[in-house]
């Protein structure tokens, strides 16, 4: 999920560092369908976690492992200190991502990128603190590309070839729909020795789910990323915004997917590395640290400790039971709310509680990119105390999030939030509703929506009218998106090209059900429809949405959506797609969409 932040050193530069004479061997064995990692010829189980500071304190916590994403200036320095503690390094070598803008099919950025990682890697593989290499990160996308796995395996294999005394392992964002992922190493990186799989709430079924592949991947794997819920597997506010667990819960989600991993796979699970030993932003500055930002200890250190270790802290970090808000988390500029916190200490020592108002994240936390830090909010309470506040929300409307941070006299720390937006109501739309059927594409007439909002990858998404074989009249609708990679799709708005800060829509009340028919150019394509893409934190929002994904045939068929129960008081998006690059273009047929 972290991605390079700095340029890579030229590898002249890295070579000229002193280098070690004497690298620490690892190797695989595999016996009756089990795998051993070996470590100078001893067996070692991974107790790791992603990160680069407060090693000390991580190696007295039992692990004995962390991982990198990157090679830089302080990848040397960073060995160093981690041999002399006893710990060993999985050293990173940064793949680019094609969502930045690198193509796999460019085979110049492949070369340079190749010959630039192996460099990088000749310089530090006499290290020894070096475990294993490992070769990009989440860099497979959405998990289609082959000419991204043939990259991995290229240099894998000139990995192998400079350096046999390190496995290389190559690390993927779960298995992807149908362990596509874990399919394509199987076929495409004989090179690869072990798989790295990033998973948070999927991390208590993983396992399962890489052993369910069929025929087996053959290979090791190594839960590489784990802590808790991500921010796209959570419950949503009404605007959109992900609800962030407290501190208490993520340390379970920890325990859980370490447990289910380790003790559920002693077979082919070489260990863990849990996320984050430090503190970032993304979504928010709580969501995945282990660490504050001041660097007080949250339950997740101690948890981890005792599962490497076998024995808990001394002195456990608080515990966050609930937060509460006496009032709607939807309310008007300078609208007063009181909030509850129930928090305790399992040594029964005094909490002392900070309160603090932030602007929400701008950043929608895509693979773990930059986000700068939230803006405090300052003059908003009006009481504070260690179990309650009070505070006047501000007359800026937009999404906030309301933190508390319970800390005991020891420094360790418990976290809570809850999303909180402001926003002036909007004004309620003439007229009662609208006469049923309701078409989106009426042929020969003004649409009520605009298909204006192009999403994603615009330059590779179309939608344009076409005499192709339409299902009635003389013409249908036909989109197309040509990336192999990535994403796109069409909003219809109302008004043209806006996302909410103008008013407009359409009063649907009387609907209770949205169909189209659709039919693909080839069959299988899949496609998400939907509608209301405007949240609550909008000046101008949709009162209703709903979405489906479906798979195309090459045949017209009728879809639809249950709106029974939805408020269609003032639809602004009255209909939507998207889909996702899959390594071909993507195009299919629309006809008769309407609201019924």
């Amino acid at each position: 999920m972290l991605r390079r932040l700095a340029p890579l050193l030229a590898a002249a530069v890295l070579a000229a560092a002193p280098a070690h004479a004497a690298p620490t061997p690892t190797t695989i064995t595999e016996a009756d369908g089990g795998f051993t990692l070996l470590r100078d010829g001893e067996p070692y189980a991974i107790r790791g976690v992603g990160g680069t500071t407060r090693l000390a304190e991580l190696a007295a916590a039992g692990a004995n492992s962390l991982r990198t994403w990157g090679v830089d200036a302080t990848t040397r320095p960073l060995l160093d200190e981690a041999h002399a503690l006893g710990l060993s390094v999985t050293v990173g070598l940064w793949m680019e991502h094609e969502r930045h803008g690198h193509s796999y099919d460019d085979p110049a950025f492949v070369k340079e990128q190749h010959d630039e990682l192996l460099a990088q890697a000749r310089s530090l593989m006499d290290h020894p603190a070096v475990l294993m290499w490992g070769v990009g990160n989440e860099m497979e996308g959405a998990g289609a590309r082959d000419a991204v796995y043939a990259a991995v395996n290229d240099l894998a294999a000139a990995l192998k070839a400079m350096d046999p005394d390190h496995p290389t392992m190559t690390v993927i964002a779960d298995l992807g729909p149908g362990a596509i992922k874990a399919e394509k190493i199987r076929d495409l990186c004989p090179a690869v020795d072990v798989v790295g799989i990033n998973s948070y709430g999927g991390a208590i079924n993983v396992g399962d789910r890489y052993a369910a592949v069929e025929p087996a991947v053959g290979k090791p794997w190594a839960l590489t990323e784990h802590g808790p819920l991500g921010h796209w597997e959570v419950g949503k506010a009404a605007w959109g915004t992900p609800v962030e667990q407290t501190s208490t819960q993520k340390a379970d989600f920890y325990r859980r997917g370490y447990e289910a991993s380790v003790n559920g796979h002693p077979d082919t699970c070489l260990g863990t590395y849990a996320f984050l030993w430090g503190d970032k932003q993304e979504t928010t500055d709580t969501w995945y640290g282990m660490f504050l930002a001041d660097g007080s200890r949250t339950a997740a250190v101690d948890t981890m400790t005792r599962l490497w270790s076998g024995d808990a802290p001394a002195d456990l970090a608080p515990a966050v039971s609930g937060l509460t808000l006496d009032g709607d988390v939807v309310a008007a500029p300078g609208a007063t709310l009181v909030a509850d916190l129930e928090a305790t200490d399992p040594e029964g020592e005094p909490l002392e509680v900070a309160w603090v108002l932030r602007e929400a994240s701008a950043g929608d936390g895509v693979g773990g990119d930059f986000e700068p830090r939230t803006a405090e909010v300052s003059g908003v309470f009006t009481s504070r105390s260690a179990d309650s506040a009070t505070l006047r929300l501000p007359e800026k409307p937009g999404a906030y999030r309301l933190f508390a941070y319970a800390r005991d006299p020891a420094g360790h720390a418990a976290t809570a939030n809850v999303p909180v937006l402001v926003r002036v109501p909007p004004e309620p739309l003439a007229g009662g509703g609208a006469d049923l059927p309701f078409r989106v594409d009426p042929e020969g007439a003004a649409a009520p929506w605009t298909p204006s909002g192009f999403m994603g990858d615009v330059a590779a998404t179309t939608l344009e009218v076409s005499r192709e074989a339409p299902r009635t009249g003389e013409t249908c609708l036909v989109a197309s998106f040509t990336g192999a990679s990535g994403w796109g799709g069409v909003v219809w708005q109302h008004p043209a090209n806006d996302w909410g800060d103008l008013p407009g829509g359409h009063d649907l009340r009387p609907a209770t059900t949205l169909s189209w028919w659709a039919r693909g150019a080839r069959g299988g394509e899949r496609v998400k429809f939907g509608l209301g893409v405007l949240g609550a934190d909008k000046p101008h929002p949709d009162t209703g949405s709903a979405e489906t994904t479906v798979t195309l045939t090459d045949a017209w068929k009728r879809y639809e959506l249950d709106l029974a129960g939805a408020d269609l008081s003032r639809i602004k998006t009255g209909f939507l797609f998207a889909v996702e690059g899959r390594g071909r273009p993507v195009r299919f047929f629309l006809d008769d969409i309407a609201y019924e």
